[in-house]
């Protein structure tokens, strides 16, 4: 039950792109367990639960404002968006847990979100199962053979355990971008190249060596914005979310039109911090 209701309460987040906090849970018992009459009709019961929800709602809180929606029942109708959810959740879980905690809990500092998102991307291009090995398998092992014969033998095992033949992050990020509708993903990402190669330093600065010098902290603020953005229209695409209304969520939401200025000012092609 707290499955499923999570399951809802995640899709409800993802179309309204904030948190969506659960306030009550009723449950309606089946034909089998509702009361008879003495007419012996049976009458509808309806259990209230009682448990502590993931994330507790406001009742006073204003509604989601259309523009902000990123998508409603009327772009996906009901009977569809739920069947398609419940597998994207299930094959794309880690991805979507990663993406919706920057909704539910978000971080203090930038560094920490950031890393969130690019994990969320790297971790949804592994979701999608669409890896394209760098070399050739059977060219790699030859190559791989050829450098550890020039190793000593004691260093081998370790070098052996770093030669690995997968698609980067930056191969990464290339192919997400190239997944949803190119006049959509185009807005939020003019230049798709910068965008990779600086996010990928980013995140690889953060992990080895545990600060950002070639960043200011405003870029660090658009590559978040923009990674994030990107992750997004992957999912409403793997949920069947018109190439039209792609388009129209990236011209007329705040959030995501803030994003596209940002990405025009601080990942726009320039010869600088390349």
């Amino acid at each position: 039950m707290q499955l499923a209701s999570r399951l809802i309460q995640d899709l409800i987040s993802l179309a309204t792109h904030r948190a969506a906090g659960m306030i009550w849970l009723r449950l309606k018992l089946t034909p089998e367990n509702s009361v008879s009459t003495s007419h012996g009709l049976p009458v509808e019961r309806n259990v209230d639960v009682l448990y502590s929800p993931f994330v507790i709602g406001k009742h006073d809180a204003k509604a989601a404002a259309h523009h902000r929606m990123f998508f409603t029942c009327e772009a996906l109708p009901f009977e569809e968006i739920i069947p398609r959810w419940c597998d994207v959740h299930a094959r794309l879980q880690s991805a979507t847990n990663m993406l919706l905690g920057l909704q539910y809990a978000p971080a203090r500092y930038v560094e920490n979100n950031l890393l969130m998102a690019v994990g969320a991307a790297e971790v949804l291009h592994r979701g999608f199962d669409i890896d394209e090995l760098p070399i050739l398998l059977k060219d790699f092992k030859a190559m791989r053979e050829a450098m550890l014969a020039q190793v000593p033998e004691e260093y081998r095992k370790r070098i052996r355990g770093s030669l690995r033949n997968d698609p980067t992050l930056r191969d990464r990020l290339y192919a997400l971008a190239a997944r949803p509708d190119p006049e959509a993903l185009s807005i939020l990402v003019p230049d798709v190249d910068r965008w990779a190669r600086r996010t990928t330093r980013a995140r690889n600065d953060l992990a080895h060596e545990g600060r950002t010098p070639n960043h200011k902290l405003q870029e660090l603020v658009a590559i978040l914005d923009v990674t994030t953005a990107v992750v997004l229209p992957n999912l409403l695409n793997e949920l069947g979310l018109p190439a039209k209304r792609q388009r129209e969520i990236v011209r007329v939401h705040p959030q995501l039109r803030a994003t596209a200025r940002n990405a025009q000012e601080w990942l726009s092609t320039s010869e600088a911090n390349y």
